[in-house]
């Protein structure tokens, strides 16, 4: 007679599973992520016969399958695993260990996901993913930016990504629509497209997941999914070690896993209604010993083990004790309850992690018939879990409750961003609105509005600046400065830099309130790059009609045919103005009776470069870079002057290209035969903002053989902190004022009983409001150039008098007296009635990469410092 495939026990391990299956209507302990379900794996008794051990095997399988399918009110997703069907796949693209395993999990996606209704058919985008990355090797791409736009234009042509099914949904409604909607919507989604794709690779699942989770990465997270895939296919694809083939394998298990996780997460409102998936998928393995479906086994212990987060899916396997290590606690099938709910309740977490969550369970070698035929019967008895679908009436009712929800959302938003500006009002002067440019709140605040810029860093100087506000207001008579600038941050530009202008503007107020010279500021915001500026400076003239204490305008942030407007608004109504960084040639002319600035020109820093790069710089041939925007008067200007400096210099200015938003420089640079030619001087005359990066992006070549020197307007990129990102080509840049002026010199400070004059009293000052020290990184020149833009108000504030417009007139009066004075950033000269302060300094730092540390260094200097270390300026300067 044939041994029973049937064995005492069967129906409490059917039991066990069939209980596992149905998913609760509350949230339970591995739902929440503390513990997931354990894998029972039935094995024979220590001796015994094989066949005997694979009739009861896929007897106990089939039982169990057979008794799922019972379920009636919910299909359950199922998938049934052989050893001879888990073959390797033949390639070696995945890697020896992911290859083994990558056929198991193949099958169990194609069981799981069949016959499962569209609407909540199980989806498995994360393992799609994964095993698309590790089918790419880009290991013969040197530079990881390179690799990151392959690995870019190989997945735009992928044919499974979740841009994929937004391009079918629009697709879709696009045709539904017919006539000129139907063709805009269509057309609008493939312009739009490319900024989707980009959008969904950097935010959306599944890429996002590949950032946190812990294999096949580095010690530090990486910052996209494109920089994590280009770790991964750069380093030979991911094959160098026996680690790094198991990391792989362990990858696609996780991925697989997380697709369930993402499928039976919580949604809302469900604790309303049944859950949307009632039924837990379930995975049965048969034959599970040293083979792939052993390994299967082994990697979602692994990874259960190493993440730590539960899974819904249910696993019955029968194998041989070959899946465990010797000495293992084999117990028998008969303890199968209380072998489950001890290690429910207490988990191992010592031992091996690829069998932590592996519970053997065996059964006993001879039953009789009669014993046979009761379980046989038992098996049958199983009494399957209640599941109930949620009734279509509540579902409506629900979703009726969330539509309205959305709009009334949806209202409240938009009521909230409308009146967004409004909302930061604290009191005191304030005149704001929403620009119709650019969506900033632009406008005339004091210091305690936070509807500019709300960032720490910039909240901790607005801060400073109210404080002195508050002391100043407590004086009989004070000087109210307005603050006109760029406050709206955006990504293309900095915002440091005006951080640091607004820490110089409170270091001068202390000064002056110390020395019983009260100022005050206020803020006026002419949005990005100025395009409010000229509606601004209306409501800020208005309001200096009303307010006899207004007596200068300071700032100006950028030189463009706004600020120019803006300028002559100022003039017209008679009130002093100082450029903090400006430097466009024309802006004197906009407004040549009220208008001085600390800075040099276009004209001097173009001479300075000039003079530089004949004596320093082994080349002759100059290329230059300008922004051909018709309202940037800083750019193009600044690219004339160069022309004209070079070729007096006796260098051949060989072309000049004007960049555009459709023409970029990078674009330019792609044209040429040679991106970095070793015999030209590449000047960049253009913006500090994200175009200087994709110019420097463009210039980065192996060779190293470009040399870059970039005007001052990319002291602003410089203060971000970007000069890390392209170490490649030699930088070497202008600056107006900077720490790094003195040189090896070090930074001045105030010695005991020394003379309290500038730039010494700065930096105590400095020191003192933002616990800032002179450490020579260059990244407080705007502060430098700021505080002397206040500090040369002091001189006038002596002929400040009496009530009324006369203030102003005599603010006025007192710069046309300053003459020459010490400054933070350097001697100014403003000697009879000078608009430009003569042979201003101007310094020029090198981005070395070579060199320990970030900090620029200097390689030239023209003009005069005013500290008692200063240094002098270097030889062959050109004259003023």
């Amino acid at each position: 007679m044939s041994s029973p495939r049937w064995f005492i026990g069967a129906a409490g391990v059917v039991d066990i599973v069939v209980g596992y299956v149905r998913r609760p209507a509350r949230l339970l302990p591995e739902e929440a992520g503390k513990r997931a379900r354990p894998i029972l794996v039935l094995v024979g008794p220590a001796t015994g016969g094989t066949d005997q051990h694979e009739d009861r095997g896929s007897w106990s399988l089939g039982k169990t399958h057979d008794k799922l399918a019972e379920i009636r009110t919910e299909k359950v997703p199922l998938a049934v695993l052989t050893a001879a069907g888990t073959d390797p796949v033949p390639d070696n693209s995945l890697g020896d260990e992911a290859r083994q395993v990558y056929p198991a999990l193949d099958q169990a996606v194609n069981a799981l996901s069949r016959d499962q209704d569209r609407r909540n058919g199980l989806k498995f985008p994360h393992l799609e993913l994964a095993v698309w990355l590790l089918n790419q090797n880009q290991s013969a791409i040197t530079t990881s930016e390179a690799r990151k736009r392959e690995l870019t234009r190989l997945l735009g042509n992928a044919t499974q990504t979740p841009a994929d099914d937004d391009t079918k949904r629009v697709s879709a409604l696009g045709q539904a629509l017919t006539g000129v909607l139907g063709a805009a919507i269509i057309g609008g989604w493939w312009i739009f497209r490319p900024l989707w794709f980009s959008y969904t690779v950097r935010f959306r699942r599944p890429y996002r997941w590949f950032r946190r989770q812990p294999y096949l990465r580095g010690a530090a997270t990486p910052r996209s999914f494109l920089s994590f895939a280009a770790e991964v296919t750069g380093r030979q694809g991911y094959r160098e070690t026996d680690e790094a083939e198991k990391h792989a394998r362990l990858l696609l298990v996780h991925a697989f896993l997380e697709d369930l996780r993402r499928a039976y997460r919580r949604r809302l409102l469900s604790r309303l209604r049944p859950a949307r998936r009632p039924v837990y998928p379930v995975l049965l393995v048969r034959g599970a010993g040293s083979n792939a479906a052993g390994l299967l086994l082994h990697s979602i212990s692994q990874v259960r083990y190493d993440v730590g987060v539960g899974d819904p899916l249910v696993v019955l396997a029968t194998g041989d004790r070959s899946l465990f290590a010797d000495g293992a606690d084999v117990r028998s099938v008969t303890e199968a309850r209380n072998v489950v709910d001890g290690w429910t309740a207490n988990p191992p977490r010592i031992g091996r992690a690829d069998q932590a969550y592996l519970v053997p369970l065996a059964w006993q070698d001879d039953v009789d018939s009669g014993t046979a035929n009761r379980e046989d019967k038992d098996v049958n008895d199983v009494v399957l879990p209640t599941i109930r679908r949620s009734a279509g009436a509540m579902r409506g009712v629900l979703t009726t409750i969330v539509v309205v929800a959305l709009v009334a959302a949806g209202w409240t938003a938009v009521r909230w961003y409308e009146d967004r500006c409004d909302r930061w009002q604290l009191g005191g002067v304030t005149d704001v609105w929403v620009s119709e440019s650019s969506d900033s709140c632009v406008g005339l605040a004091e210091p305690t509005f936070r509807g500019f810029a709300d960032d720490p860093e910039t909240r901790q100087a607005l801060d400073a600046i109210h404080s002195q506000n508050a002391i100043a207001a407590k004086a009989d008579r004070h000087l109210t400065v307005v603050y006109f600038a760029d406050l709206s941050p955006e990504e293309t530009r900095s915002s440091a830099a005006t951080v640091e202008e607004l820490r110089g503007i409170a270091v001068a107020q202390d000064a002056n309130n110390v020395s019983g010279l009260p100022t005050r500021v206020l803020l006026a915001n002419a949005g990005p790059a100025m395009r409010d500026a000229v509606e601004v400076a209306e409501r800020v003239r208005d309001y200096a009609d009303e307010d006899p204490s207004v007596g200068a305008v300071v700032g100006f942030s950028v030189s463009r045919a706004e600020t120019e407007a803006a300028l002559r608004i100022f003039e017209a109504a008679y009130l002093p103005m100082i450029g903090i960084a400006t430097s466009a040639d024309t802006l004197p002319d906009a407004a040549p009776n009220y208008y001085r600035q600390v800075n040099p020109q276009n004209s001097r820093e173009a001479k300075v470069a000039a003079a530089y790069a004949r004596q320093k710089i082994p080349r002759k041939k100059v290329r230059i870079f300008y922004s051909d925007d018709p309202d940037d008067a800083y750019s193009r200007n600044l690219a004339e002057d160069a022309t004209t400096a070079f070729e007096a210099e006796g260098l051949d200015v060989v072309d000049v290209h004007g960049y555009t938003a459709g023409n970029t420089a990078q674009d330019i640079i792609g044209d040429f035969n040679d991106r970095c030619p070793a015999d030209e001087i590449l000047f960049y005359a253009g913006r500090g903002d994200a175009t200087f990066s994709q110019f420097l992006n463009a210039v980065s070549c192996e060779s190293r053989s470009a040399y870059v020197l970039a005007g001052d307007d990319v002291t602003r990129y410089v203060a971000d902190g970007n000069t890390d990102d392209y170490p490649t080509p030699t930088v070497d840049y202008l600056s107006f004022a900077s720490s790094a002026a003195w040189g090896d010199a070090g930074c001045p400070e105030v010695a005991p009983g020394a003379a309290k004059v500038a730039p010494e009293t700065f930096y105590a000052g400095y020191r003192k409001l933002f616990d800032q020290p002179c450490t020579r990184d260059a990244l407080d020149g705007h502060a430098l150039l700021a505080h002397d833009s206040i500090t040369l108000l002091r001189g006038a504030l002596r002929w400040v008098k009496g009530p009324g417009n006369q203030r102003r007139n005599d603010v006025h009066n007192g710069l046309n007296e300053r003459g020459e004075q010490r400054g933070t950033s350097g001697v100014i000269n403003l000697k009879n009635n000078a608009q430009v302060s003569r042979g201003k300094m101007v310094v020029i730092l090198r981005v070395d990469p070579e060199r320990d540390g970030d900090e620029p260094t200097r390689v030239f200097l023209c003009g005069r410092l005013s500290s008692s270390n200063r240094p002098g300026p270097d030889t062959g300067c050109p004259a003023d």
